[in-house]
């Protein structure tokens, strides 16, 4: 009885330990949201690794610790951060839609159809997805010398971009074709138009 009743107890003291450092984890990451609303992004990674030591698999922390550095410009480690997220959480979408635009920046296709093929499951409304997985199909086009395949993706990519002026991997493949095609003037106003969008690019 009296062994029982010890196991009983150091048992009890465990997951009041394991409640422990959940709480203290939640309180890290409503720590660094506050911080990143007050724009302290330093101090703001600093509770999001105070979760990770206390709870590797806080989806919150995760997400919002991989955004930080993508909006960095620290690609690298937001990469990194995205496919830990999407490894313990595989129906993240965002995490999924970024990983897939990353790699599609990389000229990674592998990846980004690994990525964006769960996306358009989780969400194929998704203009932003639907780009990415048009821009992998055209890739696959070009690569198997499918000129169907590679027209409909240019078709697509025009109807997207007519749809979202913002998405640059549609744009993307239109600029392709038109340089493949060697008409310069058209390629040229394709590049205006996405200099509209994003003129720092």
């Amino acid at each position: 009885r009296i062994g029982l009743a010890f196991v009983m107890v150091v048992g009890l003291g465990l997951v009041s330990a394991c409640d422990t450092a959940e709480e203290r984890a939640e309180e890290h990451y409503q720590a660094g949201m506050a911080l990143l609303e007050e724009g302290d992004v330093d101090r703001a990674l600093v509770e999001f690794r105070n979760v990770f030591e206390l709870n590797g698999q806080h989806e919150g922390a995760r997400l919002a610790y991989a955004r930080v550095q993508l909006e960095r410009g620290q690609n690298a480690a937001a990469y990194g951060q995205y496919l830990r997220l999407v490894e313990q959480y595989p129906d993240n979408l965002e995490g999924r839609r970024a990983l897939a635009e990353m790699a599609v920046a990389a000229r990674n296709w592998e990846e980004a159809e690994r990525h964006v093929s769960r996306a358009v499951v989780l969400d194929p409304n998704d203009t932003l997805i639907q780009s990415i997985d048009n821009s992998v199909r055209y890739f696959h086009a070009l690569r198997d010398e499918d000129k169907p395949a590679q027209e409909a993706a240019i078709v697509k990519a025009q109807a997207l971009v007519e749809q979202d002026k913002s998405l640059m991997t549609a744009r993307q493949v239109m600029l392709d074709d038109l340089l493949r095609k060697q008409d310069w003037y058209a390629a040229l106003a394709v590049i205006d138009e996405g200099l509209e969008q994003e003129p720092d690019n």
